[in-house]
């Protein structure tokens, strides 16, 4: 079950749900937009064997976004932090899932 609007806001006065920093501009009819903070880290495996999910097999280098874009590589693979931290109780579980509209578009937009 996905939680409304009004659920999501009785969730987080209940203490069900807990979003820091919370907006409520930023909560949709079923959902809350995450936005994505200066903080970036570039995985980079340490040999052409790569099996994942062994921490010593790949290196993160972290990255601070000094501009308004970063340009992703071909293969390159990166992960981001979010600037809201979500915590929700034993009974509640988040679903994170992109922005369709960004995806279209290869994540690429611009502030005109």
């Amino acid at each position: 079950m996905f939680l409304s609007y009004k659920k999501i806001l009785k969730y987080i006065s209940n203490e069900k749900i807990e979003i820091t920093p919370f907006s409520e501009e930023y909560l949709g009819l079923m959902s809350y937009e995450m936005h994505l903070s200066d903080k970036l880290f570039k995985v980079r495996p340490k040999s052409k064997m790569f099996i994942g999910g062994k921490p010593k097999e790949k290196d993160l280098n972290p990255i601070t976004l000094t501009e308004d874009c970063y340009i992703l590589s071909p293969k390159e693979f990166i992960i981001a932090k979010t600037q809201e931290k979500i915590f929700c109780d034993e009974n509640t579980m988040a679903l994170f899932d992109g922005k369709p509209s960004l995806a279209q578009i290869g994540l690429h937009t611009t502030n005109n």
